[in-house]
C-alpha cells in the first residue's frame, strides 16, 4: 500500500496535520506556522519551541535527582544556589504587591 510507505517516514507537526519528510522541515515549518506555541517545562518553566528540545530537555530533569523545593511554589530545583536565585524571584514579588498598596 503506497500510502503506508508514505506514513512511515513522515514526521507529523505538533500543532497541526502538516507532515514532513524529515525533523528539519518540520522545525522550519513550526518555526514559521506556530512561532507563538512554544512547550513549556512544568519542572523550571523554561520554555522552548521545538518539541524534541523539549523531550531532551524534559529528560534531563528526570535524570538528575532534583534535591531542593521551592516552599512557596513548589518549583523543584538541582542545586541550592538555584533554588536562592529562584526565591529572589517571590521577594520581589512581595515587595511589588506593598509598594501598589
Amino acid at each position: 500500500d503506497l500510502e503506508a510507505t508514505e506514513n512511515v517516514d513522515s514526521v507529523k507537526c505538533d500543532y497541526c496535520e502538516e507532515t514532513f519528510a524529515r525533523d528539519a522541515q518540520k522545525a522550519n515549518h513550526v518555526q514559521s506556522e506556530h512561532p507563538n506555541m512554544p512547550f513549556k517545562c512544568f519542572i523550571c518553566h523554561k520554555e522552548m519551541d521545538i518539541k524534541r528540545s523539549y523531550d531532551k530537555h524534559r529528560w534531563q530533569h528526570l535524570r538528575t535527582r532534583v534535591k531542593h523545593t521551592c516552599r512557596m511554589c513548589k518549583l523543584r530545583c538541582e542545586d541550592k544556589g538555584e533554588l536562592k536565585k529562584h526565591m529572589k524571584t517571590h521577594e520581589s514579588s512581595k515587595n511589588k504587591k506593598r509598594s501598589d498598596e
